[in-house]
């Protein structure tokens, strides 16, 4: 966020396909950011992943690669 890190994550292994991000952005006007990652069941790393981007509970965005 505003050329921070944020979140730091790093996964060998794990059974979720899906991971969520969530955080708050702003002082003023404060909005509430979800990211969900979702990866394939098969050769994760490997494959394109998904990624959706809520602000205050509304899809935004969606995107597919690695």
């Amino acid at each position: 966020v505003d050329g921070q890190p944020l979140v730091k994550d790093f996964r060998m292994f794990s059974l979720k396909l899906t991971k969520r991000y969530e955080f708050t952005v702003g002082t003023s006007e404060q909005h509430q950011i979800a990211i969900e990652k979702k990866r394939k069941l098969f050769l994760a790393g490997l494959r394109p992943q998904q990624y959706r981007v809520f602000v205050d509970g509304q899809l935004v965005q969606t995107h597919e690669g690695q």
